[in-house]
Order: C-alpha cells, then sequence, then structure tokens
C-alpha cells in the first residue's frame, strides 16, 4: 500500500478557484480519464481531510493506491469518488471501502465545498453508506 507523506501529497491537492476545481499543476480537473475500482471509468477517488484540504486521483489501483494513501492511513473527514468535468463536480459520493464514511462526513464535504463556491445544485450526491 502506497502512504504518501506531506510532499507527495501535495500533487493530488485539489484547488478551488471560482467554484472550480482545480489540479495540483493549476489546470482544470477532469476525472473523464480516471478509473475506480468501486464506480468505474470517468471517476476520481477522494479524501479531505479535517482542515477541509480536498486530494484526488485519477487512478485507483488495488492493493497500491486507495482512499486512505492521501493521508497515510489516518482519519479523513470524508472519503469518496467524484465525478468532475471542467472543473465542474457532477457527482460526489461516499464510495470508499476503507473508510466507510458515515452520511454525516459526505454531508460535511458537501457543505464546505459549497461555503468556498462549489456550485453542488446540479450534482448528484450520492449517499450509498449506512445512516
Amino acid at each position: 500500500m502506497d502512504y504518501l507523506d506531506e510532499n507527495r501529497r501535495q500533487a493530488f491537492r485539489i484547488e478551488i478557484r471560482g467554484g472550480r476545481l482545480y489540479n495540483s499543476n493549476g489546470e482544470l480537473f477532469d476525472t473523464r480519464a480516471g478509473h475506480s475500482v468501486w464506480g468505474g471509468s470517468g471517476r476520481a477517488i477522494f479524501a479531505m481531510d479535517e482542515h477541509g484540504n480536498l486530494y484526488a486521483a485519477l487512478e485507483h489501483a488495488p492493493g497500491e493506491f486507495h482512499h486512505s494513501s492521501f493521508l497515510a492511513g489516518a482519519p479523513v473527514a470524508a472519503a469518496g469518488e467524484l465525478v468532475v468535468v471542467n472543473g465542474v463536480v457532477q457527482q460526489l459520493t461516499d464510495s470508499s471501502g476503507h473508510y466507510r464514511p458515515e452520511r454525516g462526513h459526505t454531508l460535511q464535504a458537501v457543505n464546505h465545498l459549497r461555503a468556498l463556491g462549489v456550485q453542488l445544485t446540479a450534482a448528484q450526491i450520492r449517499l450509498e453508506a449506512p445512516r
């Protein structure tokens, strides 16, 4: 299992500007080339730390890179999958086999993203975890 240290983690950090998501290279984040073990093509896995920092990866590799990789197994505020096109969130889920977030964690992430100006009114929020 690949656990990222602080330096390597920054390559996966997502910034929010003008309500859109940007990757660490300053480009609009887009998941169309991504793949998740659970959700399939067009997705990225994500984790949000206790400070609201968002990390995402386009590849979810069994036994190598998982949600727990971002924060080296430490607790998260939220985790799941994202569908993002040209920086616009289309879908956010709580699908994470490692963390198994409760609905409150996902709603916490949704509220934080909204507070940062991310428009989620047209996005599908999928809550699959138990109440």
